[in-house]
């Protein structure tokens, strides 16, 4: 604790605050590998970039309102910019992620058969009573 730099100036040192830190950049970096390894979970990256970005966001208050500009360069180059890019990687680009419903007919409530299913490249949602075309964004159910 005393050896990380400045662990210390935030109080004593608390392992179930350590441990409970650690599990949440085990748990991001975890993220971060499925959607490496699955593009198609590019929304549980974005979620998890959410910890690292605000994370990021307490060590720059921390520099710029409690002036703890001694470890400016390690809280930007080691904490901010891996969060920062980490969320320009997964965030969902313009027009890549809607979602347009294609209606079917009243008539046809029920869901499709299996030679409707897939048509067009379309998945039949029931909740939606819609066929909508796969997002990039979600991963796929089912």
């Amino acid at each position: 604790w005393a050896n990380a730099p400045g662990a210390s100036d935030t109080g004593p040192y608390n392992p179930h605050f350590v441990a409970d830190v650690g599990f949440a950049f085990l748990a991001g970096g975890a993220a971060f590998l499925a959607f490496a390894w699955r593009p198609r979970l590019k929304l549980l990256a974005l979620g998890a970039s959410g910890f690292l970005v605000f994370h990021a966001l307490l060590h720059l208050w921390g520099v710029f309102m409690h002036g703890h500009v001694s470890n400016l360069v390690i809280d930007i180059g080691a904490v901010a910019l891996p969060a920062f890019a980490g969320l320009a990687l997964v965030w969902p680009r313009s027009g890549r992620c809607q979602i347009t419903p294609i209606r079917f007919s009243a008539s046809a409530k029920s869901a499709p058969s299996s030679s409707q299913r897939g048509f067009g490249g379309l998945e039949y949602q029931p909740l939606a009573g819609a066929f909508r075309q796969p997002s990039p964004c979600l991963p796929k159910v089912g």
